[in-house]
């Protein structure tokens, strides 16, 4: 016979419970952060965020499923797995430190509305690389998608505008003529219809 009492061996069977609802409210949250559909920006290491958020889902599983489980085999092979994420845990976030792109600077090209056409200059690795970003603050929250982003050590955009109320376009100089990149976007999402990627052209014109 136990000398718990009823009242205490009913708290700790409850845990696990508490566990699993916390772990499926972390997750929920960490898909719609990972899904992002307004395109909210999680500034330059947003990618080191979502890798942590996933990590405390996942570790809050683990607990969860080592507390839910009685027999000692099966908490072992639980424990196993949590210790087993420890390096790849540890791999991953250097992984996403390390590529994280370094802004050198940033210029406003256009405004309209509320929206604007910001050309940033960035490294990546060791190249320094132009991309146009389309952005609008929402209190103290930012939306930016990328419209427009050129090669390593490529070409610079020479100016961006607003064409229409939901259409924006990009001039790029090559070879001493303008190349134009137009394209729409979702008024709410600020999604592009069309991500101008440089690295996707082919041949030497536009």
């Amino acid at each position: 016979m136990s000398d718990e009492q009823p009242d205490v061996r009913e708290k700790r069977s409850g845990r696990p419970l508490v566990g699993w609802v916390v772990a499926a409210v972390g997750a929920l949250a960490l898909g719609v952060a990972m899904w992002n559909p307004l395109n909210v920006q999680l500034g330059p290491h947003g990618a080191l965020y979502r890798w942590i958020g996933l990590l405390v889902v996942a570790g809050l599983v683990i607990w969860a499923a080592y507390r839910s489980f009685r027999h000692r085999f099966a908490r072992a092979a639980v424990a196993a797995v949590g210790v087993c994420l420890v390096p790849f845990a540890i791999m991953m976030t250097s992984f996403a430190l390390i590529s994280t792109d370094l802004v050198d600077s940033e210029e406003v090209l256009a405004s309209q509305d509320g929206l604007q056409l910001v050309h940033v200059t960035a490294t990546d690795w060791i190249d320094p690389f132009h991309r146009v970003e389309l952005r609008r603050s929402i209190g103290p929250l930012q939306q930016a998608v990328v419209v427009w982003e050129g090669n390593p050590e490529g070409d610079a955009p020479r100016a961006a505008r607003f064409t229409l109320e939901s259409e924006v376009e990009v001039v790029v100089v090559r070879y001493r003529a303008d190349c134009p990149y137009r394209t729409g976007f979702d008024p709410l999402t600020l999604t592009p219809h069309v991500r101008h990627d440089d690295s996707l052209r082919r041949g030497g014109g536009c």
